[in-house]
């Protein structure tokens, strides 16, 4: 892997925040599904409507999966970072913080909705 010591810890940390939500959510899978068939219109077996389950439920164990984990953000940070050390005798990486960068404004000409409208029309229906 040709990454950064710093790229490599964050995906480290993302497996393992991604597998500690599995962890938990295989004993409840069966009650977490429950509860999402029943907030979510329509059956989950009607093609028209599986694609909503599906998605209320990967939202769902998202936001819960950070429930539970923010406390222990710190502890998965130090555990990542003991996991990917430096390599001895490599430079520095640079800092990329995003405060030490310099912002950069562009102005953009705003525009009317007539025009917004106009410039979505087919070619041949401008006028």
């Amino acid at each position: 892997m040709t990454a950064g010591t710093e790229a490599k810890r964050a995906a480290r940390a993302h497996f393992m925040f991604n597998m500690v939500g599995v962890l938990w959510m295989i004993p409840l899978f069966g009650v977490f599904a429950g509860f999402i068939d029943k907030i979510t219109p329509g059956d989950a077996n009607d093609p028209v409507y599986t694609l909503y389950h599906l998605a209320l439920f990967h939202s769902m164990f998202n936001l819960t999966n950070i429930c539970i984990q923010v406390p222990f953000v710190k502890q998965l940070a130090q555990l990542a970072t003991k996991m990917v050390r430096e390599k001895e005798g490599a430079p520095e990486e640079a800092n990329t913080s995003l405060t030490k960068r310099p912002i950069c404004r562009k102005r953009v000409r705003s525009i009317s909705p007539k025009q917004s409208v106009r410039s979505r029309a087919w070619p041949n229906s401008l006028k």
